[in-house]
């Protein structure tokens, strides 16, 4: 898997999450201004949005990059269970 995979799962799963974060979680190995240099594309992109400035720097996935996903993630159980998921409303 390469790394801006690899950062755009761990977003999924930890989002909010610092550059520090990040390295550790997805176990970086390379240099902080490789991991600065790929969040960057990750954002012009649009796949991830920042939040904050300085230290207080946050990273979390774009609400289009997280509907894609939960789009994927739908489409795959549907394959897997052989039967159309159909949207539930619980309200009352």
């Amino acid at each position: 898997m390469d790394t801006s995979r690899e950062i755009l799962q761990f977003l999924h799963y930890n989002p909010q999450s610092s550059r520090e974060e990040i390295a550790n979680g997805i176990k970086f190995d390379g240099s902080d201004t490789t991991l600065k240099r790929i969040i960057a594309s990750l954002v012009q992109s649009g796949d991830v949005v920042v939040n904050g400035k300085a230290r207080a720097t946050r990273y979390e996935l774009s609400p289009e990059m997280i509907a894609a996903l939960g789009s994927a993630a739908r489409k795959r159980v549907q394959h897997v269970m052989n039967f159309p998921l159909r949207h539930i409303c619980l309200c009352r």
